[in-house]
């Protein structure tokens, strides 16, 4: 990367950090709004919408980055434009293409860093925060332990050991008590098939009650068991295999190569397109500049004095400039004694 490719890229890093981040805080906002209808139900506080919107927000980075990108280029350009820069450029003969290929350049390192944060950092952060959320918000109290989970609500308690492939509940054991904290029943499944109203269907079942002070035991194929889950906290139970295996939770749901590929696509889809419209409006911008005018010479002029003396906005410009500013004037000249004189 030339000087004049990182001048130009420095103007719209800037630019697109503070886009960037100016868009996050919105968008993170308008998420924490949301959240607070949720604050006060089970035990759902302030502090928990806060860190939620907080580990939310890489996701909210990665949807602002197109139009930070966007963003970016159109006022870092137009900053340099502001500044007669971009058409001191154009004087010195640097091409429209030249000019929009360092905001291609600019892309690569962006590219590389968004797909690190859907990689690593944005999976992680949305599970945690989801599952967070949904135990506050539960009137129940689930544990993790391991591949485990343990839940309990009015007097009954959720062991549900491991999960299998697909992300399905496996070896599932449900007590449950009496009022005076003697056990009423206990049911052991083999694995269990969330339905999408929160009824668990438990195959290969174990049931043991209690009746007359002895436990009767029976052998089921399978079991319907109303669940005391909420519907959302069951939900987080049975991700789609894709999304289990994205979140870290589960096999993959096919191979290496094709998740890197889709999220490779996820992330390219975002951020070219506008930068493709930025080079293609920045074309249409550098196309219109007319150095025939009196006008355009003049600033084309001034930017390449300003420049080699070091006291403007193009301090930093290429070697030669000098010499290149001596022939654009001479070029000037001549041209206006050939139609002073055309026998000249």
């Amino acid at each position: 990367m030339t000087q004049l490719d990182r001048y130009i890229a420095a103007h719209a890093l800037r630019y697109f950090i503070f886009a960037a981040f100016g868009l996050t805080a919105l968008f993170s906002l308008l998420e924490f709004v949301e959240q607070l209808r949720s604050v006060g139900q089970g035990h759902y506080h302030l502090v928990d919408a806060l860190a939620y919107v907080a580990l939310l927000s890489p996701s909210k980075l990665l949807q602002a980055a197109p139009v930070s990108m966007l963003l970016a280029s159109l006022l870092g350009l137009g900053g340099l434009a502001s500044g007669s820069e971009l058409t001191a450029m154009r004087a010195l003969g640097i091409s429209e293409r030249r000019i929009a290929g360092a905001l291609f350049k600019l892309a690569v390192p962006i590219l590389a860093v968004l797909f690190l944060m859907a990689e690593f950092v944005i999976p992680p952060a949305q599970q945690f925060a989801q599952a967070e959320r949904t135990a506050k918000l539960s009137s129940s109290a689930p544990v993790h332990g391991g591949d485990g989970f343990w839940a309990q609500a009015d007097r009954q308690y959720l062991n549900v050991e491991h999960f299998g492939f697909g992300n399905v509940p496996r070896d599932i054991n449900i007590y449950a008590f009496t009022a005076d904290g003697a056990l009423a029943s206990y049911i052991h499944a083999d694995r269990a098939i969330i339905r999408p109203d929160g009824t668990w269907l438990l195959s290969e079942v174990v049931r043991k009650r209690l009746h007359a002070a002895q436990f009767q035991t029976e052998y089921l194929a399978s079991l319907a068991w109303h669940s005391f889950l909420p519907q959302q906290q069951a939900q987080l139970l049975v991700l789609p295999p894709d999304a289990a295996a994205r979140f870290g939770i589960g096999p993959p749901a096919g191979t290496a190569s094709r998740a890197l590929a889709s999220k490779l696509s996820s992330i390219c889809s975002r951020c070219p397109s506008p930068i493709l419209a930025v080079a293609g409006s920045t074309a249409g911008a550098l196309s219109s500049t007319d150095f025939s005018s009196a006008a355009g010479r003049q600033a084309a002029e001034r930017s390449l004095l300003t420049a080699s003396t070091g006291t403007g906005p193009g301090a930093v410009v290429w070697r030669g400039q000098k010499e290149a500013g001596r022939r654009v004037e001479l070029g000037g000249r001549r041209a206006a004694r050939r139609r002073a004189d055309p026998s000249a």
